[in-house]
């Protein structure tokens, strides 16, 4: 028998299950395609022999202190900011300085604060030009279109046992789209900060270029 859980009692579990990912994707208001997407990776992971060191990538990588039973399948979900010094004074260390003073400037700077994208920002020019640099969570909803054309294509679910675990639970990330003969002469960078207790943290990036 399977039970629902709300969002909230997905966060205090410790593991992975089915009813987390129903959970998360919940709580974050997808669509019924990403939802979809995700338990299908779900059940590709759980059909997925946990790797060993008979395994020829393997071999040199031992995975005995990996307790995934022990992790918190994603964080609660962080307060969204408009200016970056609204940002968790810890998560934003050493990026304000770079946003006022000018050095090593950028196109656009994402943050992420646990499982979500807490802050962003790109260059009015650079988005005059039809640059999308955005949290992944919202491309999901804001360009639904691009996202599932390419969302895993580069590293399928199928292609081992933590890229299916990946593809159930990824929270947050980066996604950027740079169309055709468009150049960004600055760099755009993303931070991922994670302190909440015993999180996994998923954060995907996809870029389209």
């Amino acid at each position: 028998m399977s039970t629902t859980l709300t969002p909230t009692e997905a966060q205090q579990l410790r593991g992975f299950s089915r009813e987390a990912v129903e959970a998360l994707s919940r709580a974050k208001g997808e669509p019924d395609w990403v939802r979809e997407e995700r338990l299908a990776a779900w059940e590709i992971y759980e059909q997925t022999p946990m790797p060993s060191p008979r395994d020829e990538q393997w071999r040199r990588t031992s995975i005995r202190q990996l307790k995934l039973d022990e992790q918190t399948p994603f964080a609660a979900a962080e307060r969204k900011v408009d200016d970056l010094a609204e940002a968790p004074e810890a998560a934003r260390a050493g990026l304000e300085t770079v946003e006022t003073a000018g050095e090593n400037p950028r196109a656009g700077l994402l943050l992420q604060h646990n499982s979500t994208v807490v802050y962003d920002r790109l260059e009015p020019d650079v988005a005059d030009q039809g640059v999308i640099f955005t949290g992944l969570d919202e491309a999901v909803q804001e360009h639904p279109d691009l996202v599932r054309r390419y969302l895993h294509q580069a590293v399928p679910p199928r292609h081992n046992k933590f890229a299916a675990l990946h593809a159930a639970f990824w929270s947050g990330g980066t996604f950027l789209y740079v169309p055709r003969n468009v150049q960004v002469a600055l760099p755009l960078q993303t931070r991922v900060y994670a302190d909440a207790d015993s999180p996994a943290i998923f954060a995907h990036t996809l870029v389209v270029l």
